[in-house]
């Protein structure tokens, strides 16, 4: 059962990602961007200089101007999609 379980939010979790890179690129697209980048945004939050240099190294965006985040587009094209299903 746990099994079961465990395979259907798998495929949930894939389902979901595959709609979320799909808005991406169409918000990427309308604003004419070729490449969108993760960025961690905030204070490190390692207690430790060993935690702290692991967090650094997997930020993989140092400084981006706030004018091309497509962060808040993308939420507003994947709810209304989700608005619009039955």
């Amino acid at each position: 059962e746990q099994s079961k379980a465990l395979r259907m939010h798998q495929k949930l979790t894939r389902e979901m990602y595959t709609e979320v890179q799909k808005a991406v690129g169409v918000v990427a697209k309308a604003r004419g961007f070729t490449v969108v980048l993760h960025q961690q945004r905030g204070n490190l939050r390692a207690n430790t200089t060993a935690d702290m240099r692991a967090e650094i190294a997997q930020r993989k965006v140092v400084y981006s101007d706030v004018s091309v985040d497509i962060t808040a587009s993308v939420l507003s094209s994947l709810n209304a999609a989700y608005r619009s299903k039955p």
